[in-house]
């Protein structure tokens, strides 16, 4: 067959061209040029990709409309189907949208809007699928594969929830539910309502049909194709790159083998990602299972239900689902127990296409369905296809038979894993017990190799000890989970299952209620017209752009004649002489045009960097990481551009030593001198020696990966003359770019021009890391004199890019008998890796933050900057805020533990008051700490919950909860003086239209929506006649970085100022006339010769800091966060019940960006402080190098009620309007959650002896969490 039918948005569409390895996603973007369907993984791992795709069955006469992740769907397996991407959904060209994205809109649930295409087409399919009402748990499951880095998903469940049929475990809708702080309602506060329809952003927008009549639609055009096609027995795909086959039966299998006796077999093919084969690779042959018919069977038997091997997961779980429902209920114990097993297995995106056959024949140590066919005698039948000794695949799984259950067995499924959702399993384990004989217990996992063993009943006091002898028989070594956590963990769950059986079989886990939020902020009168939208929570102005898939990112900007794409050689070794890099086989592969390396440059051009050009743009003679860039290749595409640089070989000659930890470079006197930070306040020495307690410690906090969902991305485009360069950068810092892009071609500035549409997410990996992107660029555009285009994929870019800094602290404290804290010693150590980057700024910023709200009296810091081998670190969210606060709130919860009180009371005696000092010598004026710590106090009914809490743990041995309250107060600005600046450029055109351009970026905070806001204020016209396109160097030049939590201040005050001159000078035409129209001031201004472009600008004064004394904030952000969690001491899972916060924004510009914001910086804080762990082995290799390994929170870590108050009676007059920024300061609260964990585990530790004074390090991994209730670190310590 040569060509390639399907439909795609309703049209038909035909490739006589196509590979075979064509991903659907490469079909989609790159051949029809559909780019709202992205790419932020590419391995299937974050939903960015998802499409719908219908397919007809001709045999059973029904239609299957699922979703799929189009980045691992190979291309061949949707002929003849009908794929519809978000572009099919609806299009704010045409103001036509479906309810769903007309409700992500106004329920404010985009940000950056890289990841909402996906998020839309999931739900889309979510509602196609549903019958009856939703649950906010069916929601949670539709969203499992979608993953936002932005927004902390609360606004997209409520969203969900609005416009999905009424959740019938809530009476009312989600966002009306009535919460605790609900009261508040009324004493001038108002609930953030979705935007109102009459909004100026809303005039022409309207919703289209249900979602069935365009399903009924696409099962009418393939309907009509089917009917036109002879059926055929099997499909065959035959490209110069391999043979693809799909055979309908078995016959036509086994006639397939000897004519093609080494193709592969697959069944799903989920497990990699798609690679496209350039020419000069080998070929291969491919045979696909998933459509034989034999293969799909379904079919109860009185002993077992048996399954077909090519059935997909869903397809599976909705047959088993439907038989559990039909058989009595001692017979469904171990369907009950599969169900569960493919619950968990991956997401909707990959059950829908993974298959029985598939999983069970790829070899896995923690496959969960392999651990369950093991661990409940499930059958496994084969099928015997050939007898050649010749044939790779002499048989095939044909299908599986899952025994029914007797009603004195008692079985058990348990996968625990780093997170709840998408996450491989540490360790799974089927139990089967039968009263008063043997117990069989199955386990597998990452840190295993998978074995069974069994037990004499559950009782004997020898089956620990046999259990712990096992899993220490069967270790993996280099799993990176420790013996003892396994061996506890197995002997915990086999005592829960215990327990379970006790219990006479009742739910033990950790049980999820029902979704609550709520949003309260300050009615604030709107002053002036009624185009003024300041104050007014208006959604982001690109919001129905990214619903839509209209939003265009670097990568979706159409492609350049003569385009060169380029891939990036990296070092594989630490530290080590470059001895040798060949290229030859890399330029002996079709497509590849080149190389630049080195010697392209001059040393000096070479060397780059913002503090000190330490580092070089490739490497030259020495490697100092694993991931330095030593080269690039350029191709004529993507695909050729990566496999060439596989073609590279670099021999290496290794140096010793590699340092890679904090302790290594401690060891080896290993800093970046003249860049750390020491600062004394008081003299603690005399305190030491008469404080009635004095306690030493060690603490430490992981690194964080920034994971924006649109990687790092540059398009260079060389303009031909004069040196002059056009550069497209996903950067946070264009001004940066384009200098250091001058300095390496060595031309002026303004022959450079960097230009930003939008970033898809920076937390602040674009500022200075983008470099490593956009400089290879443009030397390579330079050098080929064609338009380079280099996007990173998702492995790429966490192996090159800087990450947040691990912190190492060892501190020593003075407190009094009544808690208060006396005197502080502190050394604080952070590994900023092979280059200094701009290091120096969050360890100054661990130096001014370490009070996070409380006055300290005696103050000694040392903060070091350690030099290792691992790729330098950068900043991110909150800049060394985040580790300031943990280490302050660790001190506080060390003194409450000391001496047996409430944190809270602790906390309360030592917080910032209005007219206070801080430790550097800044008064602080308008201080809203205490305002914000008792209205969260009350609207959390803080004493009152931690009654219950106390109670609920009296009642309850292994399942504890615990309660934390914490503070913040965080300074806003630069240190550096010179960067608190902010320019604008305004334009107003003839006709009245009016175009912005600021020194900001816009990169999911709502910075443009913000500017815009500020100009309907200022000129008094509607938003629809203001246009800001792109931040552009050579329209606003030497802007500072879109960080710091600035940009909405600083640009803000600039735009306002260039509004303002602007006004003045139409002023006199309004006084003149002020019935004229504002087109009409316009142009009786414009026929005066009167100039209708202004520039604004703005400096933060009152700032002075000379790096041990001063003022070094504009002003303070601050909040309070209370948070209760739940948590199973046995395994070390937990959930988060709830949380409130009350955070203090001034006079906020947009309450409903403002809020997200605030939920979306609380929820990578949990990442930070929970769940996300960085992992580097001993040579210095990334191991957390994609989702699959390194894990960010998903819809299911939020909170079960989520509820977000802005402080009323707050005011700012040093920013816009009075209002405060937000971008960063509530990701120190989510340290309440940290707290609230370790308060449920000293709960649990109490109960069993243990101390309750103890270090735990973050993340609080559900490892450290589990080890940290063990009464020593003995594994043999089960209570």
């Amino acid at each position: 067959m040569s060509t390639f039918q399907f439909f795609v948005n309703g049209d038909w569409i035909e490739f006589d061209d196509f590979d075979v390895d064509w991903s659907l996603a490469h079909a989609l973007r790159d051949r029809l040029g559909l780019t709202g369907t992205k790419i932020a993984c590419g391995v299937g791992g974050c939903g960015s990709c998802t499409v719908l795709v219908s397919r007809f069955n001709k045999h059973s006469q029904s239609f299957r409309h699922f979703p799929v992740n189009a980045c691992i769907t190979p291309i061949y397996s949707v002929y003849g189907c009908h794929i519809l991407t978000v572009e099919g959904l609806g299009s704010s060209d045409k103001k036509l949208v479906e309810p769903i994205q007309d409700a992500m809109v106004r329920g404010n649930s985009t940000q950056c809007g890289f990841c909402s295409p996906g998020i839309v087409m999931s739900v889309f399919a979510f509602q196609n699928q549903l019958r009856g009402d939703a649950t906010m748990s069916d929601i949670k499951t539709a969203l499992q594969g979608n993953l936002c880095r932005c927004t902390g998903y609360r606004p997209i469940l409520d969203a969900i929830q609005q416009c999905s049929k009424q959740c019938s475990e809530c009476p009312e809708p989600c966002s009306e539910n009535t919460n605790d702080i609900e009261d508040q309602v009324g004493n001038n506060l108002i609930r953030c309502q979705r935007a109102s329809q009459q909004d100026p952003q809303f005039e022409e927008v309207r919703k289209v049909d249900t979602s069935s009549k365009k399903v009924f639609n696409i099962e009418k055009l393939i309907v009509e194709f089917v009917s036109t096609q002879t059926q055929k027995k099997s499909l065959q795909f035959e490209t110069p790159f391999g043979n693809w086959f799909v055979p309908r039966n078995l016959k036509k299998l086994k006639s397939l083998l000897p004519e093609y006796p080494k193709a592969k077999l697959v069944g799903g093919c989920t497990s990699k990602p798609i690679q496209l084969i350039p020419k000069g690779f080998d070929t291969y042959d491919t045979i696909d299972l998933c459509e034989i018919e034999e293969l799909k069977i379904v079919k109860l038997e009185d002993s077992c239900l048996n399954l077909g091997a090519a059935l997909t997961i869903s397809e599976a779980e909705f047959e088993v689902d439907n038989i559990i429902k039909i058989l009595p209920d001692e017979q469904a114990s171990i369907l009950k127990c599969l169900k569960n097993c493919f619950h968990s297995f991956g997401s909707a995106q990959i059950r829908n296409v993974a298959t029985i056959g598939g999983s069970l024949s790829n070899p896995s140590n923690y496959s969960d369905l392999q651990t369950f066919c093991n661990g409940f005698g499930v059958v496994v039948s084969y099928l015997k296809l050939s007898d050649d000794d010749d044939v790779n695949n002499q048989r095939i799984i044909s299908h599986i038979g899952i025994p029914l259950t007797y009603q004195k067995e008692k079985v058990w499924f348990e996968k625990i894993s780093r997170r709840t959702d998408c996450a491989p399993a540490i360790l799974n384990v089927a139990i089967k017990h039968v009263p008063d004989s043997e117990t069989t217990l199955t386990f597998g996992g990452l840190a295993i190799q998978r074995f069974k063993t069994c037990l004499e009943g559950l009782e004997s006091s020898e089956n620990f000890s046999t259990l712990e002898e096992q899993i220490q028989l069967n270790f993996v070594r280099d799993s990176l989970h420790d013996l003892k956590y396994i061996q506890v963990l197995a002997k915990n769950i086999l005592l829960k299952f215990k327990e379970w059986v006790d219990n006479g079989c009742s739910d033990n886990n950790v049980q999820e209620s029902n979704f609550k939020s709520t949003q309260l902020f300050q009615h604030v009168e709107v002053v002036g017209t009624s185009n003024d939208l300041v104050h007014r929570s208006v959604p982001h102005a690109s919001a129905y752009k990214h619903v839509t898939g209209e939003a265009k990112f670097c990568d979706d900007v159409t492609k350049f004649h003569n385009e060169l794409e380029m891939g990036l050689v990296l070092s594989t070794k630490a530290h080590a002489k470059i001895v040798n890099i060949d290229y030859t086989k890399a330029l002996e592969l079709d497509g590849v045009v080149g190389y630049v390396c080195s010697q392209d440059l001059s040393s000096d051009c070479n060397k780059f960097g913002l503090i000190e050009r330490d580092e070089e743009i490739f490497s030259s003679e020495k490697v100092t990481a694993r991931g330095q860039i030593i080269c690039g290749i350029l191709a004529n595409d993507r695909s050729t551009a990566k496999r060439a640089v596989e073609l590279v070989t670099v021999e290496y000659e290794e140096i010793s030593p590699v340092i890679l930890t904090n302790e290594d470079a401690i060891n080896h006197n290993s800093y970046y001198e003249n860049h750390g930070s020491i600062m004394k306040d008081g003299d603690c020495k005399p305190i030491f020696e008469t404080s009635p307690n004095v306690v030493s410690s060690e603490v430490k906090i992981g690194s964080q990966e920034h994971f924006y969902m649109e990687a790092q991305s540059c398009i260079a485009i060389p303009k031909g003359e004069d040196g002059e360069m056009e550069l497209i950068s996903s950067t946070q810092n264009p001004t940066g770019v384009q200098m250091q892009v001058a300095q390496c071609l060595n031309v002026p500035a303004n022959r450079i021009t960097v230009k930003v549409k939008r970033i898809g997410g920076g937390f602040g990996g674009k500022e200075v890391r983008c470099l490593l992107v956009a400089l290879p660029c443009a030397v390579a555009a330079k050098k080929f004199g064609k338009p380079v285009r280099c996007i990173l994929d998702r492995e790429t870019d966490m192996r090159v890019s800087g990450k947040r800094h691990f912190y190492l602290s060892k501190q020593k404290i003075a407190f009094s008998d009544e808690g208060k804290l006396q005197a502080l010693e502190i050394s604080v150590y952070a590994n900023a890796g092979n280059s200094l980057d701009v290091s120096m700024a969050p360890i100054e910023r661990v130096m001014l933050n370490l009070d996070n709200a409380y006055k300290i009296h005696n103050f000694d810091y040392k903060g070091y900057v350690c030099k290792t081998n691992i790729p330098s670190n950068s900043v991110m969210r909150g800049t060394g805020a985040p580790q300031a606060a943990f280490l302050a709130e660790n001190i506080m919860d060390t003194i409450a533990a000391t001496l047996g009180k409430d944190p809270v009371e602790v906390k309360q005696s030592q917080l910032y008051n209005e007219g206070d000092y801080t430790h550097y010598g800044q008064k602080l004026d308008n201080c809203n700490v205490r305002k914000c710590w008792e209205q969260c106090l009350q609207q959390s009914n803080y004493f009152e919950t931690r009654a219950k809490i106390n109670e609920f743990n009296s009642q309850n041995k292994y399942l504890k909860r615990g309660i934390s309250m914490n503070p913040c107060h965080y300074g806003v600005g630069y240190t550096a003086l010179h960067l608190n600046q902010g320019s604008a450029l305004v334009h107003i055109y003839t006709d009245g239209s009016v175009l912005i351009t600021h020194g900001g970026v816009e990169l999911g905070q709502g910075v443009h929506s913000k500017m815009t806001q500020i100009a309907t204020r200022e000129l008094g016209i509607a938003a629809s006649k203001i246009r800001i396109t792109e931040t552009s160097t050579d329209k606003v030049p030497n802007t500072t970085p879109s960080s710091a939590s600035v940009t909405s201040d600083v640009n803000g005050m600039a735009v306002m100022n260039a509004c303002r001159e602007l006004v003045a000078r139409l002023q006199p035409y309004w006084i003149e006339n002020p019935d004229n129209s504002w087109e009409e001031m316009v142009n009786k201004a414009y026929m005066d010769r009167v100039s209708l472009t202004a520039t604004g600008f703005h400096k933060d004064a009152d700032m002075g800091w000379d790096g041990k004394r001063g003022s070094p904030w504009n002003y303070f952000s601050t909040g309070t966060a209370c948070t209760v969690v739940e948590l199973n001491c046995l395994t070390g899972k937990f959930q988060i019940l709830k949380t409130n916060i009350v955070m203090d924004v001034g006079q906020s510009l947009n309450p409903g960006i403002d809020i997200g914001q605030i939920e979306g910086a609380f929820v990578q804080g949990i990442g930070l402080f929970m769940l996300e762990e960085v992992i580097i082995n001993e040579n210095g290799e990334l191991i957390s190098a994609d989702p699959s390994t390194y894990h960010i929170p998903t819809s299911s870590d939020v909170p079960q009620e989520f509820n977000v108050t802005l402080l009323t009676g707050s005011a700012n007059p040093k920013a816009v309007y009075s209002s405060k920024t937000v971008g960063e300061p509530p990701i120190l609260l989510a340290t309440s959650v940290f707290f609230a964990v370790k308060d449920a585990i000293r709960s649990y530790r109490k109960s069993i002896g243990a101390e309750l004074v103890f270090d735990m390090d973050s993340p609080a991994t559900i490892q450290k969490i589990l080890m940290a209730c063990q009464k020593t670190n003995s594994s043999s310590d089960v209570e």
